[in-house]
């Protein structure tokens, strides 16, 4: 990956697999329903560990319900 002007340019063999391992990461890319899941469990166990406010963690509950609901 190099830097040129602010921008980011990467050099990959296999966009699909980077794209899978997690390597590269399309920006306007929605959220899955699988990935929302995952992201609200490590946020409740962030809250119960007292790393994470309850408002933080309802703000970020309210962002992915819909994902997780299918709405």
């Amino acid at each position: 990956m190099k830097e040129m002007n602010g921008n980011r340019k990467v050099t990959t063999y296999s966009v699909d697999g980077s794209m899978d391992l997690g390597e590269v990461y399309l920006l306007n890319r929605k959220m899955t329903r699988p990935e929302a899941i995952a992201k609200l469990k490590e946020s409740k166990d962030l809250l119960e560990l007292d790393m994470m406010t309850q408002s933080e963690y309802d703000s970020i509950k309210a962002e992915l319900s819909p994902i997780i609901k299918g709405i």
